[in-house]
């Protein structure tokens, strides 16, 4: 995925910047999360969608380094690209100039399956979810809205991957969590 080896200080220093930048940032969060951290929970969750296998290592590399467009174009909450088609489309070009920049010199995830795409999507989305649900678990309830449309985008997701046991079951509890909190 590196160019050369050459590359690798300043990929480092790519790498370590862009988990820092902060996510959700539109949102009043009790417990602020980096992309770091998000990085981490989705490359977590590739790892249990494979259990007891483990994943491609192209598709693990894709979601720790999925986000770090984002120290270059900021965090542009999930919802908003959702319902704004023609904003995702801009951002998408903004990002592809990010990676023609660096020493990857391709986004990571164009190196994926159709299927490899799906399961980084919702394992994206997933992260997401389960970040709602910690907020809702600290007592904010400015999260429910978002976290029940994220449920819904992730149910749909889910729908794709029927033969992964683990989105499944996964997405089953995730539901369940959120629908907790729902009146």
């Amino acid at each position: 995925m590196i160019r050369n080896v050459s590359d690798r200080p300043e990929t480092l220093e790519l790498l370590r910047k862009g988990h820092g930048v902060t996510r959700c940032h539109t949102a009043s969060w009790l417990s602020p999360e980096t992309v770091g951290h998000h990085s981490a929970g989705v490359a977590a969750l590739v790892l249990l969608v494979y259990a007891p296998s483990l994943p491609p290592s192209k598709l693990l590399a894709a979601a720790i380094y999925h986000d770090l467009p984002e120290q270059y174009t900021g965090d542009l909450p999930a919802m908003v690209k959702w319902n704004h088609t023609e904003l995702k489309e801009a951002l998408s070009k903004v990002e592809k100039e990010f990676w023609d920049m660096t020493a990857f010199g391709i986004d990571p995830v164009h190196h994926l399956y159709e299927h490899e795409v799906a399961i980084l999507k919702w394992c994206d989305i997933t992260d997401l979810a389960f970040a709602f649900r910690d907020e809702l678990w600290k007592g904010n309830s400015r999260a429910l809205p978002d976290a029940m449309r994220c449920v819904q985008h992730l149910n749909k997701l889910a729908e794709g991957l029927t033969e992964y046991k683990g989105v499944h079951e996964l997405t089953l509890y995730i539901t369940m969590e959120i629908d907790h909190y729902v009146d």
